[in-house]
């Protein structure tokens, strides 16, 4: 029933933005706003360009060496179409097929937790203004400056992925 509840509420938040304009805004005008999709297409290249300059690369998931890589987005860009680099890492190209619209194990995000830091530390040190504007958003905190700021946000990446897994009842995975 989620469709005819968000339905719902567009319907009532363009009502309510046009009461609250005096009817200066239409809700036909605030409705086609409230549709628009922030983010139309998959976009991992900055992500790539930075895993590109690094001497050795492995793949985030099997931990195998990798000559050649695609970026996976850990939360499926189908589910959040989210393109944040925090959520983006190397994996091999085989891997990347098999998880697909997947979401990663609890056990495969504990077991690979140090691969997953070590990719967030590279781009947070090449792209550190993107990376900590999008990891703040995901953890909900702000981490500049802060010591240890992977401990929070690895834990707000368990969180989304259990609270995302629950609510579509899609499948985990693991190589």
């Amino acid at each position: 029933m989620s469709h005819w509840i968000l339905d719902a509420l567009i319907l009532r938040w363009a009502e309510l933005t046009a009461r609250l304009s005096k009817y200066v805004l239409k809700p036909s005008k605030v409705i086609d706003r409230l549709l628009v999709s922030p983010i139309p297409e998959r976009d991992v290249g900055q992500a790539r360009k930075v895993f590109q300059s690094l001497q050795n690369i492995e793949c985030v998931w099997s931990g195998k060496n990798l000559k050649k890589f695609d970026i996976d987005h850990v939360i499926p860009f189908s589910f959040w179409r989210n393109n944040d680099l925090w959520n983006l890492l190397p994996t091999q190209p085989e891997i990347n097929f098999k998880k697909r619209d997947k979401l990663p194990t609890n056990q495969l995000l504990k077991k690979r937790k140090d691969a997953v830091i070590y990719y967030w530390e590279v781009l947070m040190n090449d792209s550190h203004k993107r990376f900590s504007f999008e990891a703040e958003k995901l953890a909900g905190l702000s981490i500049k400056g802060m010591e240890n700021w992977e401990a929070p946000l690895f834990a707000a990446l368990v969180e989304a992925i259990e609270v995302t897994s629950l609510q579509r009842g899609c499948a985990r995975w693991e190589p």
